[in-house]
């Protein structure tokens, strides 16, 4: 069995990325951002709701597909698909509140649930994948929008793919994936709260 994951300087390097991530702002989707590649890239990174959403995805995917790729791709295609629908005005009620509780939701799953029919999960995910593109694309900057988005949709393909090869690489250690889990609903139902 593999002990790297109990070694000290794993958890040392973990604590400080998680202290990293903590300093973030508790920004759900927000204004201000300039246009092109480079903020389209950095805005997803911005939120922690957005960010959650984005590592617990590759996570599960990882988990609970064979071949975690299809499902990343099928994940960035519907944040995608948000962002076409925000450009054209498209939104919903309450839709800030859908997105904060997503969080808690997927981490909740991570968390608990043990096994999860393929089409369920990428249902599900594809709708959070799309509330999020909704939610980036209504703060898209008009001009030079394309750039943006283009750097949006690189940065989601970027940290969901990598979650998932780490969800992945974790399937045979679910304790890991479950602690995980279990932190990202406690840091959902705190954004709920907030």
């Amino acid at each position: 069995m593999n002990t790297h994951f109990r070694s000290p300087s794993f958890r040392q390097r973990l604590l400080t990325a998680l202290a990293l991530w903590s300093v973030l702002p508790v920004a759900m989707a927000h204004p201000g951002h300039g246009g092109g590649l480079a903020e389209g890239l950095l805005h997803p990174l911005t939120g922690l709701d957005h960010l959650l959403a984005m590592i617990t995805a590759g996570l599960l995917l990882g988990r609970h597909l064979r071949h975690p790729v299809s499902g990343v791709l099928i994940f960035v295609a519907a944040f995608g698909i948000g962002l076409i629908l925000a450009s054209t005005g498209s939104g919903l009620p309450g839709m800030e509140y859908a997105l904060i509780a997503t969080v808690p939701l997927a981490g909740l799953i991570l968390w608990r649930v043990r096994t999860l029919p393929a089409k369920g999960l990428l249902g599900g995910l594809a709708l959070v994948a799309t509330l999020h593109g909704l939610a980036h694309g209504f703060e898209a900057p008009a001009m030079q929008a394309l750039y943006w988005q283009s750097g949006a949709v690189l940065m989601v393909l970027f940290v969901t793919g990598l979650a998932a090869g780490i969800g992945h690489t974790l399937r045979d250690h679910p304790t890991w994936l479950q602690r995980t889990g279990l932190g990202v609903f406690g840091m959902g139902m705190i954004l709920l709260g907030s």
